[in-house]
């Protein structure tokens, strides 16, 4: 039963059903410590972390990432550990250091684990971060990071994604160059 709450509760968040993520992911929170299950009582602490950020509720949403990253460190679940790094540093857009310190240990999970296209994903949405930022050296270097990373044929849509970011990142850098020189 707990599993199952979980995944439709997963898939209410990723339709953007974050009310009814939350009450399908207290259901399966309950079931899962009822039967003492930690891997599904973490993976589902994520999504309700995730889904009380979605409505608004960062103190709940930090709550409920933080039990999800401790639980999962300690039961040895790396993957679904990096998963939750990942997700959160996306979730948290306003505390730029703390979103890259997640990031950067989601892509370095990833790359121990050997999912290239995983650690790709960290490095471009490290990116993004970096971008928003203004700390364009490192949105490039992050970016050429996610562009080694990827192939063509592997992962197009990423490898799309990561592209267009460069350009961008590259045009802010070159305009950036230019606004130095004028001063």
């Amino acid at each position: 039963v707990n599993e199952i709450c979980r995944r439709l509760a997963e898939t209410r968040l990723d339709q953007g059903r974050y009310e009814e993520a939350l009450v399908l992911g207290q259901r399966a929170l309950s079931s899962a410590s009822r039967i003492d299950d930690q891997y599904e009582r973490a993976i589902t602490c994520r999504i309700v972390g995730l889904a009380y950020g979605r409505v608004g509720q960062p103190r709940e949403a930090e709550q409920f990432l933080g039990e999800a990253v401790d639980s999962l460190t300690r039961i040895g679940e790396s993957f679904e550990l990096a998963q939750t790094l990942l997700r959160s540093g996306r979730h948290r857009t306003d505390e730029i250091e703390r979103t890259l310190d997640d990031l950067k240990k989601a892509f370095g999970i990833f790359l121990s684990l050997g999912t290239r296209g995983y650690a790709a994903l960290a490095a471009c949405e490290m990116a993004e971060v970096q971008f928003q930022a203004d700390r364009l050296d490192e949105a490039i270097l992050s970016l050429d990071r996610a562009l080694d990373l990827t192939s063509e044929t592997e992962e197009p849509a990423l490898r799309g994604r990561i592209t267009r970011l460069r350009l961008e990142v590259g045009e802010g850098d070159r305009e950036g160059r230019l606004l130095a020189e004028q001063s």
